[in-house]
């Protein structure tokens, strides 16, 4: 074919049969990607052991490699060069040229890892949210027992047991066997109430002769209204063994802060009132205070008791004794 001084001649392709890759580096005229894509039909995949040199893959990384005649060129001279060559699955896969890689096991394990992960988050997310969430729903079914309204003749019937062992004027018993409950407020008698009938304070007189076992809220409104309003003048003895001056000053000390300076009790606190009560019953409450059968000033780590001496106490209740029951409340 005549050679047109002014147009370089074109290079012809060789058939695949006689084609070699080049070496790393060389440059082909025939390159592009119709060539990349015949040379494709003659790659077979394999895993060679031996990475192209300056490439940035490891050893066991897969690669394909091919066999064809070798063609001249500056780098490699004619007709020189290698017959094998690896060629990047990374760059054929750009090109369109090799399937994808295939996954594998390492790849399925940080998904299934990360699956886990996320869902481990979202479980912690609901726990932490859900005791905030239920609290809320529990706070707005509850209703204060303080705000139904009572029916006191109803709360009249319902007393008939209570009078059984507490009197009828609900003057209790001499010698605080049983405690007076007369004029007592009503939050602390619904409080009370509600400690035997869950089992917080335990007698079962209260739940068997005093039906407070199938008693429902609205009955014990209506009985606490009754008996708190119940008017009862008495005059209680005190300790024999015990010095009201020095109970005065040991009561101002540590008791006035939560039931009044007269011992009338605290609304704001829901303290009961001392005064008029029989002070063996006050002693035996004391004890289970010590004990920790009953918890005082809902403090389960109270220890106000611990630090008085017996006659101490007998002191502090002498003092009690001796308070007239109509003084003005100071609360």
């Amino acid at each position: 074919m005549p050679v047109n001084p002014q147009k370089p001649p074109r290079l012809q392709a060789p058939e695949r049969s006689s084609m070699l890759p080049p070496a790393a580096g060389c440059w082909t005229p025939w390159g592009g990607t119709r060539a990349a894509q015949q040379l494709a039909a003659a790659v077979g995949p394999s895993r060679g052991p031996t990475a192209v040199p300056g490439a940035s893959r490891t050893a066991s990384e897969p690669t394909i490699t091919a066999s064809a005649a070798h063609v001249s060129c500056a780098p490699c001279g004619p007709g020189g060069g290698s017959r094998r060559a690896d060629y990047p699955i990374r760059t054929l896969e750009r090109l369109h040229m090799a399937p994808k890689r295939p996954r594998t096991p390492s790849t399925f394990a940080s998904t299934f890892y990360t699956l886990r992960l996320i869902t481990l988050s979202l479980l912690l997310a609901v726990l932490f949210m859900a005791p905030g969430v239920f609290a809320d729903d529990d706070e707005d079914d509850e209703v204060d027992l303080l705000d139904m309204q009572p029916d006191r003749e109803a709360g009249a019937v319902m007393y008939r047991q209570c009078a059984l062992c507490h009197g009828k004027h609900g003057q209790g018993i001499l010698g605080g066997k049983y405690p007076r409950i007369a004029g007592l407020p009503d939050y602390y008698l619904l409080n009370a109430l509600k400690d035997y009938q869950t089992g917080v304070r335990g007698y079962d007189a209260m739940l068997v002769v005093g039906a407070l076992k199938t008693a429902e809220d609205q009955d014990l409104v209506n009985l606490a209204a009754y008996i708190s309003d119940m008017e009862l003048d008495i005059d209680v003895p005190g300790p024999e063994a015990g010095s009201a001056r020095s109970g005065r000053r040991l009561y101002r000390y540590d008791c006035k802060t939560c039931h009044g300076r007269k011992a009338e009790g605290k609304t704001r606190k829901e303290s009961p009132p001392l005064r008029s009560q029989y002070h063996e019953y006050l002693l035996r409450q004391i004890e289970l205070f010590k004990s920790k059968e009953r918890i005082h000033a809902d403090d389960p780590e109270d220890e106000t008791f611990k630090a008085y001496e017996d006659e101490e106490l007998l002191d502090i209740l002498a003092w009690i004794a001796s308070l007239d029951d109509k003084e003005e409340d100071d609360d």
